[in-house]
This record gives C-alpha cells, structure tokens and sequence, in this order.
C-alpha cells in the first residue's frame, strides 16, 4: 500500500512539473509569435508600446517562471530587445531596463550559455553609454572568473585589456594624529545608471558599434504564419519614436537565428528630403548670417576624443586624442593673438560625450565650432588633409570615418537623417561650406610647403555627430593620418603642430574677410 503511494506521489509530482513546463514553453512560444509580430511590421516598430508590450512578455516568463530552461534565454531577449529601443526613444527608463534584464540574468543563470553574451553586452552599456569603465570592468571579471571558455571570452578578454587602468583609492584620513597612514580605503565601483547604430555601414563600423538584438530559438521553431498576440492586460499610452534603423537579428548561439527585420521606407525619404534641401541651401548667394551682418567674436575649439577615448593610435603609438590637444591649444593661443575670444572644450585628458562638446559650444554663446581630429585608414599609404562639414554623405570613405568618429554616441542614423533634413535649410550650411573651403586651402598651402607629400584631400561631407548639434558655423579638421608612418612621425612634432594651428587660424581669419568684403558690397 505504501509502496503505491508513494508512485502515485510521484506521478503526481512529475505530472506537475511536466505541467509548468508547458506553461513556461506557451508562455515563451506566445512572446516569440509577438516578437515576430513586431519583427515584420514597420509601423508597430515606431510606437514606443510595441517594444515595451514584447519585452514585458519575455520578462514575464523569467518572472513567472524561474527555473525553466526558457527563463534565461526569455532575459536575454527581454534585455536586447530594450536595449535597441533605447537606441531609438533615447530614454533613460529603457536603457536601465535593459540593464536590469542582463543583470538578472547573469545573478540567476550565472553559468548559463547566454551569461558570457550578457556579460558582454551589459560591459558595453556601461563603457560605452554611461561612461562606467570601473563598472564594466566588474562585470567582465566576473564573467570570466565564472566561463572563462565561454564563446564571447575572447572579446571578454580584448575589451577587458582596452579598459583605462583602475584608479588608485584615495587614502583614508587618521582618526587622529598619528605618524602611519591609515590603510587606503576600499574602491567601490560605480553603480549602474544611459551609442550609434550605422546600419548602412554596421559591417565596417569599428569598435563599439552597437549589438544586434538576437532571439534564442531555432530556425526549425519559426512559426509558418507569425500572428499578432493578444493585447497585455494594461498596455503604456502609445508614445512615438523615431523610424529605427535595421534591427539586425543575430546568432551569438547555434540555436538562435530568426530573420532580420527590414528598415522602414522612411529612412529613404528623409535621404531624399535632406539632398533637396541641401542643394537649395547651397544655391543661396549670400547666407542669413551674411545678410544679417552678424559677427563673429567667439570661437570654440574642440580637441577630439580624451579620457578612456583614445581615438585612433599609430604604429608608434601615438594617441589622437594627446595629439588633438595640443593642435587646439597652439590654434587658440593663435586665434587669441588675432583678437577672437576662444573656449576649449577640453583642457586636458578626459573623456567627453560627442552630444556634450555641442552643448557645450551652444551655452557658452560661441559663434565658430571648430572640431580637431586626426586620421586613419586601413591602407597605410593613405595621408594628406581634409576638412568636414555636416551634411549625408553618399561616399562611402566619409561613411566609415564618420562611424570611426561616432563611436561613442548614442544616436541612430535614421534619427540624424530626420534632423539633418530639416537643418540643411538653415543659415549654418553655408557658412560651414565656407569656413570649409577657407581652412583647407590655408592648410594645403602651408604644410605643402615645408613638409612634401601632403595631399589635398579636399572638403567633404559626412555624418559627425559632434557637429550636428552646434548651433553656428561647424567644421571638423582632420590634419594627418597616424596610419601613415611618416605622418605620424609629423603629428608628434612641434613644428607640425604650429604650422597645423597657424594654417587654421589664417583660414578662420581669411573666413571672416570675406564676410567683411561681402557686407561692404551689399
């Protein structure tokens, strides 16, 4: 009698658990349906609710659910799938949701296949987007010391090493007077609190560029005909984002690969929009600014990069961002010696967001922004000089730099697309285009002649973000290129720099003559 009990307990039991095991498959089947609901719909992609009626879908499962196979993968999904609506909505909320989905995962499901990849991801937030170096450098530790043979371990490890080294804890002070020093004091690292995605150019982006949402199923699980879910009980007020870009769908794990979803047609209109507006904008004869007669008394100078943003780094390890200080400060001394008023964005070495350095220049009033940066290209017998302005650019060299240079914003490209149509109808264009041409003519002319082999690369246009928020003339100097030795070599010199400064100065001061003369005539 007892010996049938207990089978029957058993029975039971296993009945059970078999029962919440299919509750757990439902509940994680009916999130991916909703998934591949939003995954084919280009409208339901631009409403904030959406997004956030999916991910609370997985959440739900892992929340409901803890112990089930699908918990982990259901977190992961959850956690990328905020992570690129943060991308769009620009949103504090939706970033640390994100943030909170990697982490539950990687406390509950330490060991778990997808902790490596969530380890990695979560790392990149923190260095990349709230500019956290001690935070990612714990959970990348952490993560190793736990699957140190993960899949991700290597680019664990590569991003561990590109960290800036850990500062040293500040010393505690006596409690009273005494010859020894109190033992220094414990370094906390800093808490977790909010870069670009390319998509036209994701596959030559450099470091940091931004991950792709992944889906943790198989493709043998695709469903023949997605449906829409049925609505959550209270669904968020819609709230409407930008047109996002791409979300490339990829497969970090064998059994997790659905397909990509496609970019709105939006994307193509505002190209369109942009390249119009930009033509009308260049057939003006004089610019708003000119025909105001509006002066140029203030000058911000940005030097590229700083902090744990190296920029780029030559072969004989010269760092852009030592080289871009020292060029904006030999230029301001030689602006100040002409009368003109100049702030830095930077006056030594740390780290600034590309959305602060505009910021910066629009409240402190300046009239001219003028953005160093030094160049690099794959090809090591690339050199010369070229000076940028903001504009959609089509030549796909300018691409690249641009998301070399773009690295660390938060912005996607459809949401430039969308602003820079609307800015290429405004006053700045022109007299971008202008301070432009004056600035690369003067530098050509100088460094030709006391230093042979510089080209004329020219004026361009390109997507820098640092530039699309300034609120007056903007132009972006690239003075040499540190993959080319003998430029490198170049850039590292005290003559180099101040025939760089005087070149850029003279052609701010031939800009400002020609506003003079044109003022004269009208």
């Amino acid at each position: 009698m007892r010996t049938r009990l207990v089978l029957c307990l058993l029975l039971l039991s296993s009945v059970a658990a078999a029962a919440k095991r299919d509750a757990a498959e439902e509940a994680y089947q009916e999130a991916r349906t909703a998934y591949y609901a939003l995954k084919g719909d280009a409208a339901r992609r631009k409403l904030r609710h959406h997004w956030l009626s999916v991910a609370h879908r997985f959440e739900a499962v892992a929340s409901a659910h803890p112990k089930s196979p699908r918990a982990p993968d259901a977190l992961f999904t959850a956690g990328e799938l905020m992570n690129e609506l943060s991308r769009i909505s620009f949103l504090a909320e939706d970033q640390q949701a994100a943030v909170t989905d990697y982490s539950k995962l990687l406390e509950a499901h330490p060991r778990h296949r997808l902790a490596d990849d969530a380890a990695f991801l979560l790392a990149r937030i923190y260095l990349d987007r709230q500019d956290q170096p001690e935070a990612a450098r714990r959970v990348l530790t952490e993560s190793l010391a736990l699957t140190s043979k993960g899949d991700r371990s290597r680019d664990i490890k590569d991003l561990l090493a590109s960290l800036p080294a850990a500062k040293a804890p500040p010393a505690r002070k006596p409690a009273a007077p005494a010859v020894a020093e109190a033992p220094p004091a414990r370094h906390e690292p800093a808490t977790p609190s909010l870069t670009e995605a390319i998509a036209k150019v994701n596959r030559d982006t450099p470091p940091a560029k931004p991950e792709p949402v992944v889906v943790p199923v198989k493709l043998s699980e695709a469903p023949a005909a997605a449906t829409p879910p049925p609505p959550p009980a209270a669904e968020p007020p819609p709230v409407l984002v930008l047109p996002s870009p791409a979300i490339a769908v990829a497969q970090p794990k064998p059994e997790a690969s659905p397909q990509p979803i496609t970019a709105p047609v939006d994307q193509h209109v505002s190209e369109s929009r942009l390249k119009t507006a930009a033509k009308m904008s260049r057939q003006a004869q004089l610019t708003l600014v000119e025909q105001l007669g509006l002066k140029v008394r203030r000058v911000v100078i940005d030097a590229g990069h700083g902090g744990h943003d190296t920029g780029a780094i030559g072969r004989g390890n010269t760092r852009e961002k030592d080289i871009t200080l020292a060029i904006s400060q030999k230029l301001a001394a030689e602006l100040r010696g002409r009368g003109l008023e100049v702030l830095l964005t930077r006056e030594d070495d740390r780290y600034l967001k590309l959305e602060d350095r505009a910021a910066f220049a629009n409240e402190a009033r300046g009239d001219l922004f003028i953005s160093i940066h030094c160049n690099s290209a794959t090809n090591r017998k690339l050199r010369g000089v070229e000076t940028y302005t903001l504009n959609l650019s089509s030549d796909r060299y300018s691409i690249r730099l641009a998301a070399r240079e773009n690295a660390s914003t938060e912005k996607g490209i459809s949401d430039l697309q969308f602003i820079l149509a609307d800015l290429a109808t405004k006053a700045n264009t022109g007299e971008s285009t202008r301070l432009a041409t004056q600035v690369q003519k003067n530098l050509v002319s100088h460094l030709a002649k006391d230093f042979p082999g510089t080209r004329d690369l020219g004026t361009k246009e390109a997507l820098f973000y640092v530039l699309l928020g300034a609120k007056m003339p903007a132009i972006l100097v690239e003075t040499a290129f540190l993959s080319h030795p003998d430029d490198e070599k170049r850039l590292g010199t005290a003559e180099y720099q101040d025939t760089l400064a005087k070149s850029i100065a003279q052609g701010v001061e031939d800009f400002l003559n020609d506003r003079n003369r044109l003022a004269k005539i009208n």
